[in-house]
């Protein structure tokens, strides 16, 4: 029987397996004519699982040109500049490829990028939690780790962990299910940050001269007036901190808003103007039934994963200061979410409606631990890697 070479078969090239026959898989070609490759070939079947990413890099040089491939030769379609973090996808050559929190890729030269090792911080489980087999839900879980167990920190990608154990990986975790006992983030996470922090309601109708009061508890208290003074404790802590801060109101009415746009898309204008880092907005919830009481924040549900972790640190302090109901961290579709161009979350504290929350909310003390708990949340995400 003659036999003849139909096709050279270079490393990566896809072959569709048809069968096998004295442990030699046969494969079609790209013309469609099935052939023969040996067996003691390598092959590996294609995953649809995604590919596990290098890590967190962080721009070093003041100005880094984004480009559509990985060489000088591609165009430019964007630019980095030094201290911004990209999650590194995969490394060709001397090219890194990234992704932005949009969701948009591009590659960069990969010693304008440093990517940090970590291993060296010591990673404690906060709670019940998912180890995996990559960065996000998509993977596998690999099992369940119990409260307080304790790791090393390996990589960094898109707000997850990879954790070692005696530097064997052990898998994934999401970085808000976790506490860093001695992360590299310095002793003010928060110096240099913007952030702009939003009393709702408050705004007055200009058409009818009518102020937005929110919600109303059974005993008067009124949710615009909680909202602001949570809001000026919440900029006392964060300003001491470090962090420049902007607030969108400091009175009944919004400060600076000539009525010409809506009062929630002039609040998002403040905050993207100021090209933030951080937009908080402050609120009190209520529910038809009194019974009904706790705490609960909220970000876009189209939100990236920064957005989600910030969400959960700040539900988290809350939750572990107030001692409310954990309602949880949930996605929602709100303007001042939807539209701001920095990580976004909405704290509803409490419950004005429930007469023991609104007796809460009332109370200096209560509204200080309040305060301190957003705070603690917005640090830890700035402090941890």
């Amino acid at each position: 029987m003659r036999r003849f070479i139909l096709a050279f078969v270079f490393g990566g090239a896809f072959l569709c397996s048809l069968g096998i026959l004295f442990s030699q898989p046969v494969a079609a070609n790209a013309g469609g004519m099935p052939g023969w490759i040996a067996s003691s070939l390598p092959l590996f079947e294609q995953s649809n699982k995604p590919a596990v990413p290098l890590g967190t890099g962080v721009v070093q040089e003041p100005v880094v040109n984004v480009r559509s491939g990985p060489g000088t030769t591609f165009a430019v379609v964007g630019t980095v500049t030094r201290g911004e973090t990209l999650l590194i996808l995969k490394e060709l050559g001397q090219w890194y490829q990234v992704r932005f929190d949009t969701g948009q890729t591009g590659w960069v030269a990969n010693w304008l990028v440093s990517l940090p090792s970590r291993d060296g911080s010591k990673v404690v489980t906060s709670f019940p939690a998912n180890l995996r087999t990559g960065p996000g839900t998509d993977y596998a879980v690999v099992r369940t780790a119990a409260t307080g167990e304790t790791f090393s920190l390996g990589r960094v990608a898109d707000g997850w962990y990879e954790l070692l154990r005696n530097g064997t990986p052990e898998g994934w975790m999401a970085s808000w299910l976790v506490t860093v006992d001695n992360p590299p983030g310095g002793e003010q996470p928060l110096a240099g940050k913007t952030i702009v922090v939003d009393p709702g309601h408050g705004n007055v109708n200009l058409q009818w001269g009518v102020v937005d009061r929110g919600a109303t508890g059974p005993n008067g208290l009124m949710e615009k007036d909680i909202n602001l003074d949570l809001a000026r404790r919440v900029i006392a802590d964060l300003t001491g901190k470090g962090a420049r801060v902007i607030i969108t109101r400091n009175s009944d009415g919004i400060d600076g808003f000539d009525g010409e746009s809506s009062d929630l898309a002039h609040r998002v204008e403040v905050a993207n103007g100021a090209k933030a880092d951080l937009f908080v907005s402050i609120h009190a919830n209520s529910a038809t039934r009194p019974e009904v009481g706790g705490t609960a924040t909220y970000y876009y549900s189209g939100a990236n994963q920064t957005t989600v972790r910030i969400a959960n640190m700040v539900q988290q302090e809350l939750v572990a200061s107030l001692g409310r109901r954990d309602i949880g961290c949930l996605g929602a579709n709100y303007f001042v979410l939807r539209e701001t161009t920095m990580p976004a979350v909405l704290a509803e504290v409490m419950f004005l409606s429930n007469p023991e929350e609104e007796r809460l909310l009332n109370l200096p003390a209560v509204r200080g631990q309040v305060a301190a708990a957003i705070t603690a949340g917005i640090e830890r995400h700035f402090r941890q890697p």
